[in-house]
């Protein structure tokens, strides 16, 4: 608000009796908006102006309207008053501006952050079990009977049938046609253009068979010119010759089965089988061997004195002692030749059971 007032370089005399209104101090607080140096200009100011001219005559004058200065009011920028008002509506603004955006944050946050979003996949509703009345008990649908087809009885057969090789071999060449291959000449050193390498009256393949040296001029048994091993079965206690370049190796622990291995992977096969002493042989035979037949078979004794059963081919033999059954099975494999046949006929003479006596002409001579 503006005071009148007179300018200060006014000609006119100023009246004595003149009143001059100010605003009251209650309009600013009870403070004086002006600083200390503009209150005494002013006030100076104010005591020249109704304060009668010395020389200026005393005669009244028109109450003339007072204009104050503007910048003797008017308070200045940055005053205690202007600071009061304007404190006194920036605090809660700066409060409602922090809760908005402290809202608007959280809010932000919830929906980007803690927001799962929706399943495409819609979820169906649950399913409405209608409600039986307690009095009437549910009726439950029983599957039908599973209907299985009759089954036919499956007969194993016989484990030890597997023993017996196929009777479809034939012996690969034999030059001298002395019943040995030319493959066997080399196992045993004798001299594949003749039948009688050491010329002593005898062929190869008889000497062999009885378990004599086929390569030497006297008459010598096979262990003594050690062109053959003695395996000894540690669980069954029987023996047996094997050539002497040849694997002996047991398919299991028990020795039940043992492996005689050529070069060639061709091998002969010794197993062991239980006898039930309140069977015959023949029936014991049909009962193991169904796909075998026995009328077959050529019996024989061998240089042990223990008798067995020959196959027709000369590839199986079977041993009995009274308590257990051996049965020695030559094995080519998938060959359509094989070559040890004479080979197997000595293994099979010289097989020897326990419970027998060994002939004094098969024991080895004393070394000198």
């Amino acid at each position: 608000m503006a005071v009148a007032a007179v300018p200060t370089q006014s000609t006119q005399s100023v009246d004595p009796a003149l009143h001059i209104h100010t605003i009251p101090m209650e309009f600013y607080g009870g403070k004086n908006p002006a600083p200390a140096d503009v209150q005494t200009a002013s006030a100076t100011q104010t005591s020249q102006l109704i304060s009668p001219s010395p020389t200026a005559p005393s005669q009244p004058v028109s109450a003339q309207k007072i204009v104050i200065p503007k910048n003797v009011v008017t308070p200045p920028s940055g005053s205690s008053a202007t600071v009061q008002k304007r404190s006194s509506w920036m605090i809660p603004a700066i409060v409602c501006a922090v809760v908005i955006l402290g809202g608007g944050g959280f809010a932000a946050w919830w929906f980007f952050v803690r927001a799962e979003p929706a399943s495409d996949t819609a979820i169906p509703p649950p399913p409405v079990v209608a409600e039986t009345p307690s009095s009437v008990p549910p009726v439950v649908e029983e599957p039908p009977a599973l209907v299985l087809p009759p089954q036919t009885p499956e007969v194993k057969k016989p484990e030890v049938d597997l023993l017996i090789a196929p009777h479809a071999y034939k012996d690969s060449p034999d030059g001298d046609t002395d019943g040995m291959t030319d493959i066997e000449e080399e196992l045993w050193g004798t001299n594949g253009a003749l039948a009688d390498s050491d010329a002593d009256t005898f062929a190869d393949t008889v000497e062999l068979q009885n378990l004599y040296n086929p390569k030497g001029v006297a008459p010598q048994r096979l262990i003594d010119a050690q062109l053959v091993n003695t395996y000894v079965n540690p669980e069954y206690q029987y023996t047996v010759y094997y050539p002497i370049s040849w694997l002996s190796s047991s398919l299991e622990e028990s020795k039940k089965e043992v492996l005689f291995t050529s070069i060639t992977q061709e091998y002969v096969q010794v197993a062991a089988l239980p006898f039930p002493a309140e069977q015959t042989f023949t029936a014991w035979f049909a009962a193991t061997f169904p796909n075998e037949s026995l009328i077959t078979y050529v019996p024989f004794t061998n240089k042990y004195k223990v008798s067995g059963v020959m196959s027709p081919d000369g590839s199986v033999a079977v041993i009995t002692d009274g308590s257990h059954v051996y049965l020695l099975t030559y094995n080519g494999g998938s060959r359509e030749e094989i070559n040890y046949r004479a080979t197997f006929q000595m293994m099979v003479q010289s097989f020897k059971t326990p419970n027998v006596t060994t002939p004094i002409d098969l024991l080895p001579t004393a070394q000198p």
